[in-house]
């Protein structure tokens, strides 16, 4: 199984939080606006994901707009 998503209208940060450890092992991503991103294997099963709403969408600390 596979999870693919398409960011469409504005760039957006995406967090994975490992299952069984939510608060030490999380990873944000930055998708782009257009961009295409699949989850498999770990990403897919080990990680859950969620994209951020806009009060939190920092990317290295910078604060990402979303124009949506």
């Amino acid at each position: 199984d596979i999870i693919t998503g398409l960011s469409l209208l504005s760039d957006c940060v995406m967090r994975l939080r490992h299952k069984d450890d939510k608060e030490g092992k999380v990873v944000d991503l930055l998708l782009e606006r257009r961009s295409l991103y699949h989850l498999a294997h770990l990403g897919r099963y080990d990680f859950t994901h969620e994209i951020l709403n806009e009060s939190e969408s920092l990317f290295n600390g910078i604060k990402v707009k979303k124009d949506r």
